[in-house]
């Protein structure tokens, strides 16, 4: 027999007791199974409650594939046949109510200003969002969607919970008609908002407090219009607060002059950039020349091996490739875990043969081309073998 569903009619319960009538245990988390519940979970586009039942964390609450709720924890919350008690984490139910409330009377808004009909709803833990049956939406719709949506916030409209047939259904005003039969849950949000849905929502408006649209995006040729609303949009701004008010101390100036200090701060950056990349490109030729003065014979190719552990990675290869150059042979350079092995054509000799056997020797990881290189992933014991490795293969051939 099914659970009863108190969050159906009693949305703001925040504890219930109830009778366990089954359990599982499956990959070490229990599945607990009660005659009745306040949980909600996962569906409809809105997130489980959390929260604890006979003390024990209630993780996640899930709907099986036969329609039943079950109660996920790390450890089981008492025998079938006992009772349980159930406690709602308050907070995060207050959050969902906020948001689904919201998300209601953003979808009407849409609807009434511009037809445009809501096709999916995702309520996450960091913002709700609308996808929209248009493939854009404007600046100035949005701003007019957003304060008609406050606008009904604030009239503080109550917020009805209705049972009605399927049949009575089809006679109401309803935002999308409902595609099941049988006893349908209808949501009226004052004169404004009449819509199916099985959620958890506030009972006034009043109570979903803040609000505001934070943008739009495209997602499978359609938009998506994102929002916070309530404790959500107040836990953003704290954290928002926050930021600006550390950088505003750093910046020593007021957070209104934050944005010019920081643009400000971001084309400096950019500027000593490509002052530092000139300076680099002439240290790496400077130094280059002083490391090809230590070139070697092996075999028949001329050859420098070193290490440069301080060497930008970003210029490494630049580094090998200057110094093949010179010597007009072979270089390898081996920097922390990692080998750069560079060939100039002339030297008959091909970097990325010089890169497997690097691989073999040490277990390191890599490839290259005929003129460059790089094998990473060297263990620091192998380190110290590559000298010996690319020494022995350039001398076999």
């Amino acid at each position: 027999m099914p659970a009863d569903r108190l969050y159906y009619t009693h949305p703001s319960l925040q504890t219930f007791d109830g009778v366990i009538i089954a359990q599982q245990q499956s990959e070490g988390v229990w599945h607990t199974f009660l005659d009745r519940t306040a949980f909600y979970p996962t569906s409809g586009g809105q997130l489980f409650d959390t929260g604890q039942i006979n003390g024990v964390d209630i993780h996640d609450v899930i709907v099986t594939e036969a329609g039943d709720i079950a109660h996920l924890s790390k450890l089981p919350v008492g025998e079938i046949g006992e009772m349980a008690h159930g406690v709602i984490d308050s907070s995060r139910r207050r959050m969902h109510r906020q948001q689904h409330t919201a998300q209601h009377i953003l979808s009407y808004a849409l609807a009434k200003l511009y037809s445009l009909e809501t096709v999916s709803v995702h309520l996450g833990e960091e913002y709700g969002a609308v996808e929209l049956d248009t493939t854009a939406v404007s600046a100035s719709q949005l701003a007019e969607a957003e304060r008609l949506t406050r606008e009904i916030i604030a009239e503080n409209s109550e917020i009805v919970i209705l049972f009605v047939s399927s049949d009575d259904a089809s006679k109401l005003p309803l935002r999308k008609a409902p595609v099941r039969e049988g006893t349908i849950r209808i949501i009226r949000i004052g004169e404004h908002d009449w819509s199916a849905c099985g959620g958890t929502h506030c009972d006034c408006t009043a109570e979903v407090g803040s609000f505001t649209i934070l943008g739009a995006s495209k997602i499978r040729g359609r938009t998506l219009v994102t929002f916070l609303a309530g404790d959500q949009l107040l836990t953003d701004y704290q954290l928002r607060r926050t930021v600006t008010s550390d950088l505003s101390e750093r910046f020593t100036c007021g957070i209104v002059d934050l944005s010019a200090n920081i643009s400000k701060l971001v084309d400096e950056s950019r500027d000593l950039r490509k002052q530092l990349d000139v300076a680099n490109n002439e240290l790496v030729l400077y130094r280059a020349e002083k490391r090809a003065e230590h070139a070697i014979r092996c075999g028949a190719y001329n050859l420098y091996i070193g290490s440069d552990n301080g060497m930008d990675p970003k210029l490494a290869g630049v580094y090998a490739s200057r110094i093949a150059e010179r010597i007009s042979g072979v270089v390898v350079l081996t920097s922390n875990s990692r080998a750069i092995i560079s060939c100039v054509p002339q030297s008959g000799c091909k970097a990325g043969e010089i890169a497997r056997a690097i691989c073999a020797g040490t277990g390191g990881r890599g490839g290259g081309n005929d003129a460059s290189a790089q094998v990473g992933n060297i263990p620091a014991e192998k380190t110290t073998e590559v000298n010996a490795i690319v020494t022995a293969f350039l001398t076999k051939i």
